[in-house]
């Protein structure tokens, strides 16, 4: 039985080194007006504010000790340090509306009492 297996696994690794993968391209074919809708949809998220929420602003170590804690608290949020003379700053999540930043923004103030929403001058 073990020879007939051997036989068998020998045989099927052959024919994979004969055999050619199958090779092909792909073309999309797409209308002019979606190509230009696409365009027109890129423009309108480059001009969109976005909203943050600030958890802290004050000194580069107890910025550092925070950012550190709120990652383990909240490892779903993303947040990120900024400095603006003369703080630095911890900013956590980006939100498209209002509406999104306030959902997050009562769990966080639930932990991080001085909590509050903005549109920040630039986003990234």
């Amino acid at each position: 039985m073990s020879t007939i297996k051997l036989i068998f696994v020998t045989f099927i690794v052959s024919l994979a080194g004969i055999l050619p993968a199958q090779d092909g391209t792909v073309t999309v074919q797409a209308k002019d007006q979606i190509k230009q809708l696409l365009e027109l949809k890129k423009e309108l998220n480059l001009k969109q504010k976005l909203v943050k929420i600030q958890i802290y602003s004050g000194s580069r170590k107890e910025a550092e000790n925070l950012m550190w804690k709120f990652k383990t608290d909240f490892p779903d949020i993303s947040a990120k340090m900024v400095y603006e003379t003369p703080s630095y700053k911890i900013w956590v999540g980006t939100y498209r509306t209002q509406i999104q930043a306030d959902r997050d923004l009562k769990r966080i103030r639930k932990k991080y009492n001085r909590a509050f929403s903005f549109t920040p001058k630039e986003t990234d």
